[in-house]
């Protein structure tokens, strides 16, 4: 009995203890779970502050702008509300002044006579006092002579009045003409001052876009030469290790591949063979142009030089072979340092406004309407990265202003072109005039109808507003808006379309080119017309799709 006491006791003592840890694991279980209920909790309210503070700020900015543009209406509101006002009162002032001096006038008028009037009046009455006896024929006398000098003075105020309302006539049309020759006269001086600002800022823009072009891309030719080095360092140090034949240096690998067709050709032409080319900057190889094909027999693979990593054994190759049994060493490693590649230009570019630099032209015709009968393409076939375009009065020249060679058959005279069509992305022309409601319906239903022509007005109208679009939009540092189209239609049976294809950065010489042919003395019946994106885009994909 006495033994089995302190048994009890002590599996007491144990189930105490136990029941204590699972009542501390419990709690500890319940701390977690709590903890991560509060950070979960913390979590969910940390989103959704952050959801209702990115509303908020949407909201705010969305306000912001609607008062900003309200503020700016509002402002030009006022503005010319203001400049109606102080035009109607310098009206009203100067009508005011006009009245006074025509009453002045007046005044000073009929002042005179009323004297004139007056001394007759007395001569009369001294000429009756003196001379009573003959006062029957000196009244005769008397009103014979106030009737004539009655109208007299009559005609003569007459002949006054004509020619004050004559004088003060002459000098308000004067004073007008000089007045609007002086406002046109400064508002031009003004326009011209505008424009050659734009004209300067948007030319030191691109020069300096174009300068930050080529130096991110060297930046960046750079930073692959360097990596292509260090993975063909770690291939060289993978091969030693695995006893294999290593990679061959960076500067074997091709470092100028066939370029890519802009618009979808494969192709591979010729590199340029001038060898004054000093802009085209050299291009990085294709990842998958010069990969080498998976062997078909058990032979190991050759290594890709694409990436600089040997491609892994195919699992059907047989062991290979010891190097006791090989017959051919393999080439010692190579030691020496890869030379670094010259620094390379940036590409063409000039500010001359009458060399309009292509990125391509293309040819078409009646009988090849979905697919150009010849091209030239910037950078491709022997052409480098100069091809220009010059407008000029007496028409179209193609030029290669870095091979120093004109294309001569390309050439277009002013007197067979009838139509220039100009497309800007951002840039949406007015609606064609319609034609006749008198017109031959089956003309119109085979497409043979012509539409009317465009007044001279109106297209002065389209040339400045592409023009006006291109420089303070498409020239603007930092917006893209994408491949500019100019498309010149030839009168000729064939039926022939040029389309010159340039970027946003050379848009801004298209304006006045066009305009500058347009006003010489060569032009034959010339209309220009603004094309629009949908008719824009169904050339590029035509272009595309050769």
């Amino acid at each position: 009995m006495a033994a089995a006491k302190p048994l009890r006791i002590a599996r007491e003592a144990a189930e105490r203890l136990r029941r204590e840890k699972e009542v501390r694991e419990r709690l500890e279980r319940e701390k977690i779970e709590e903890i991560k209920r509060r950070e979960n909790a913390e979590i969910q309210e940390k989103l959704e502050r952050e959801r209702k503070a990115r509303e908020v700020a949407e909201r705010v900015k969305a306000e912001k702008e609607r008062l900003a543009k309200q503020r700016q209406l509002d402002k030009e509101r006022k503005i010319k509300e203001r400049e109606e006002m102080l035009q109607r009162k310098a009206r009203e002032k100067e009508e005011m002044l006009q009245r006074m001096e025509q009453e002045k006038r007046e005044a000073l008028r009929e002042k005179v006579i009323r004297e004139k009037l007056e001394k007759e009046k007395r001569e009369r009455k001294e000429a009756e006092r003196k001379e009573k006896e003959n006062v029957d024929q000196l009244a005769r006398e008397a009103r014979e002579r106030i009737r004539v000098e009655q109208e007299e003075s009559e005609k003569f105020r007459k002949y006054l009045l004509e020619e004050i309302e004559a004088s003060a006539e002459q000098e308000a049309r004067e004073k007008h003409e000089r007045e609007e020759k002086e406002r046109l006269e400064r508002e031009r001086e003004e326009q011209e001052k505008r424009e050659k600002i734009e004209r300067q800022k948007a030319a030191e823009e691109r020069t300096r876009l174009q300068r930050e072009r080529a130096a991110e891309k060297q930046r960046l030719q750079a930073e692959e030469e360097r990596r292509r080095e260090q993975e063909w360092a770690w291939q060289r140090e993978r091969a030693e290790a695995e006893d294999i034949p290593p990679p061959p240096p960076p500067h074997q690998v091709p470092v100028d591949p066939p370029p890519e067709y802009p618009y979808g050709r494969n192709s591979t032409p010729s590199q340029p063979s001038t060898p004054r080319r000093t802009s085209s900057p050299i291009k990085q190889p294709d990842a998958t142009a010069y990969q080498t094909p998976p062997s078909s027999s058990g032979r190991k693979p050759m290594a890709d030089t694409s990436t600089n990593l040997p491609s892994s054994p195919s699992k059907t190759a047989s062991p290979r072979p010891s190097r006791k049994s090989d017959p051919t060493p393999p080439p010692p490693p190579r030691h020496k340092k890869t030379p670094q590649p010259p620094p390379q230009p940036a590409p063409y570019a000039t500010q001359d406004p009458n060399k309009i630099v292509l990125k391509a032209v293309y040819l078409f015709n009646s009988a090849s309407q979905n697919r150009p009968v010849a091209s030239l393409v910037s950078g491709m076939g022997g052409i480098t990265d100069g091809l220009v375009l010059r407008i000029t009065t007496e028409g179209l020249f193609i030029d290669d202003d870095v091979a120093s060679f004109s294309h001569r058959e390309w050439d277009v005279k002013t007197w067979t072109i009838r139509l220039f069509e100009i497309f800007c992305p951002r840039y949406t022309p007015p609606p064609r005039p319609a034609s006749d409601s008198k017109s031959n319906p089956m003309r119109k239903m085979f497409g043979q109808e012509k539409p009317q022509q465009r007044t001279e007005e109106e297209m002065d109208a389209i040339i400045e507003s592409f023009g006006r679009v291109c420089r303070t939009q498409c020239a603007v540092v930092g917006k893209t808006s994408g491949q500019h189209m100019l498309r010149a239609s030839v009168r000729d049976a064939e039926g022939r379309r040029y389309v010159f294809i340039t970027d946003e950065e050379e848009a801004w010489k298209l304006a006045g080119s066009v305009q500058r042919i347009r006003k010489g003395s060569q032009a034959r019946q010339l209309v220009v017309e603004g094309m629009g994106t949908a008719e824009a885009s169904l050339i590029m994909t035509k272009l595309r799709s050769v």
